[in-house]
């Protein structure tokens, strides 16, 4: 049965509101253990009453806060494929923050991850070919909007010569990398890292 907010009435008799009563407890402890350790007997076990999880069902439109407060919610972000993601709610007059995003981070050698605000980290390193000087990269995850990349040369030689290099404007796909001059016997890594926001 479904709770009910108007019991045990003012002119109810126990007897008649027992049962009534005891739905209102069973729909209480449902409520309370889902996102908790469960109620068994109480004083036994020190976990009750704590946290299991935390379940955030998605907001439209963001919730508002007062003065001296903060929030945390969820909402659907993105226009392909929408999905519940994480925000945080600062006081009015603070724009909400992302703090999630719709991408599992790859933690390799080329890899990426999401920062708040909806930013995506990328990196990499690329290999120039045998004589090659220039090579194109192509980012792991699509960019809406390419901020900075940057990048540093690492060579396999000990020589002292230096060897100059420069990355062309980039796209939301990728970028192109040059070198001056590709001596015979040496071989260059481009290690690069990329910032932007990503296309949903």
């Amino acid at each position: 049965m479904a709770y009910q907010n108007d019991i045990p009435k003012a002119n109810d008799r126990p007897s008649i509101s027992q049962g009534d009563i005891k739905d209102n407890f069973t729909a209480i402890k449902t409520y309370v253990d889902r996102d908790h350790v469960a109620i068994s007997t109480p004083g036994v076990s020190v976990n009750e009453g704590k946290h299991k999880k935390v379940t955030l069902r998605a907001q439209s439109p963001s919730p508002t806060t007062v003065a001296d407060e903060g929030m945390l919610f969820t909402k659907d972000y993105g226009s392909a494929t929408p999905f519940a993601n994480l925000y945080w709610k600062p006081e009015p007059g603070l724009n909400e923050v992302l703090m999630t995003n719709n991408i599992n981070p790859l933690a390799a050698a080329t890899g990426y991850t999401f920062l708040p605000a909806g930013i995506v980290l990328q990196w990499g390193r690329k290999l120039f070919a045998v004589g090659s000087k220039q090579e194109t990269v192509t980012f792991p995850v699509v960019y809406q909007t390419v901020f900075q990349v940057v990048g540093t040369l690492i060579k396999s030689t000990s020589s002292t010569v230096e060897q100059k290099f420069s990355i062309g404007t980039p796209s939301t796909t990728g970028f192109t990398a040059y070198i001056e001059s590709h001596p015979a016997g040496t071989t260059y890594n481009l290690s690069w890292i990329a910032l932007g926001t990503r296309t949903l």
